[in-house]
């Protein structure tokens, strides 16, 4: 019945969001995308670093932001809804 109602974008905006971070894990940020396969990062982390980065349009910039993200986001807390904001 809500589907109805809904908007035929907002249906599809999800699998959008997925290739995006699909193409961001392997042709922008490789390096964070590996960190993210060998599962040391979750999903929302993932996410949050490919939005915050989709305004680089420098590849030597993205490249280095890239490599200090892998290296220092090992260390980060999880950020699931149930454990975020820090205490």
């Amino acid at each position: 019945m809500a589907a109805r109602y809904t908007s035929p974008t907002a249906r599809h905006r999800r699998p959008g969001s997925y290739l995006h971070h699909g193409r961001a894990m392997r042709e922008r940020l490789p390096k964070v995308g590996q960190v993210f396969a060998a599962g040391e990062i979750d999903y929302h982390m993932f996410q949050t670093l490919v939005y915050r980065t989709d305004l680089i349009t420098d590849p030597q910039v993205l490249a280095r932001v890239d490599a200090e993200l892998a290296l220092r986001v090992r260390g980060w807390p999880s950020m699931t809804r149930g454990s975020w904001p820090p205490r």
